[in-house]
């Protein structure tokens, strides 16, 4: 039985959760954990009766940490949101390091073998620390990292260019906040150069737009979900359905010692392979910056 436990029910949460019983036709079973036991209870009850409307017959309950045990993919969105605009995710880190440590302790005691998928922020602070609490293989262990931002930046190119965005191979590469970058020189629309398409401005001006998207959403609405309970799904599906897909996401770098976003091959096990892609000197340069930006955070 293909199982997926979600711990934390807020925003993220519960959206993640309603993409799963909409189209979630490859898993079976769904259990909810969450500090509010009353509120997870509702939202069991709420989100079951989707089932009349669905194609897909899925078990959701809420539950504890033991009943991580026989799961095939734990989704951790706990911890507390961006207060506003001006609070950055590395601004949270003390925070949630502390809420995602008990919640890793609790769930490895229940005897847990599957694949983990971080999502809270700092994602890939909160990640690199959730991989030494559980000191499981780092192939186990991932953040959704900027598979959101690259999502975005793709959704930005796709209308700047009027071409279906799943026809443009680019990437946001690094932290997964303030000093992430688009790696330009990889970005392409099947082979052929986006550069040469975009004037200077046009990139600078997208990568901002890219970058502050978070906080522009946070400004209007108060947080944001929708985008990350999709890439959420998408993580979930290439796991479980084994699909071998390449995302952004938050891995762990031993000759750092440091999670941060690279291309990577999603599939049953976790992380495949990290796939490390030839940058320019440029761009070199402001992933080195990325990842001292993480460490001084760190410390």
């Amino acid at each position: 039985m293909r199982k997926v436990c979600v711990v934390g029910c807020g925003n993220v949460g519960i959206a993640y959760v309603h993409e799963l019983m909409l189209k979630g036709d490859f898993v079976e079973s769904i259990c909810l954990i969450d500090v509010d036991k009353d509120k997870v209870e509702g939202e069991v009850l709420d989100l079951s009766n989707t089932m009349a409307f669905n194609d897909n017959l899925i078990d959701i309950q809420s539950g504890e940490y033991k009943d991580c045990f026989d799961a095939d993919v734990v989704v951790i969105t706990a911890g507390r949101n961006q207060q506003s605009s001006e609070e950055s995710r590395l601004d949270m880190l003390k925070d949630n390091a502390k809420i995602v440590s008990c919640i890793i302790k609790e769930i490895e005691a229940s005897g847990f073998k599957g694949v983990y998928i971080i999502a809270t922020n700092p994602v890939d602070l909160v990640t690199l620390l959730s991989l030494k609490e559980c000191k499981i293989s780092a192939n186990r262990i991932f953040g959704t990292g900027t598979t959101l931002d690259t999502a975005r930046l793709k959704c930005v190119l796709g209308k700047k260019l009027c071409i279906n965005p799943k026809s443009i191979n680019a990437y946001v590469l690094g932290e997964h906040g303030d000093s992430e970058f688009v790696a330009w020189s990889k970005a392409d629309i099947s082979g052929v150069d986006i550069k040469s398409k975009l004037s200077l401005d046009d990139k600078k001006n997208i990568e901002k737009q890219v970058r502050d998207m978070a906080y522009e959403i946070i400004e209007k609405k108060g947080y944001t979900n929708f985008g990350v309970s999709s890439c959420l799904f998408a993580l979930t599906k290439a796991i479980l359905c084994d699909e071998g897909l390449v995302y952004t996401v938050s891995v762990y770098d031993e000759d750092e010692d440091m999670c941060y976003s690279m291309p990577a091959i999603v599939n049953a096990c976790g992380i495949g392979a990290k796939l490390k892609i030839q940058l320019d000197d440029f761009e070199v340069k402001q992933l080195k910056k990325s990842v001292k930006c993480l460490k001084k955070c760190l410390k």
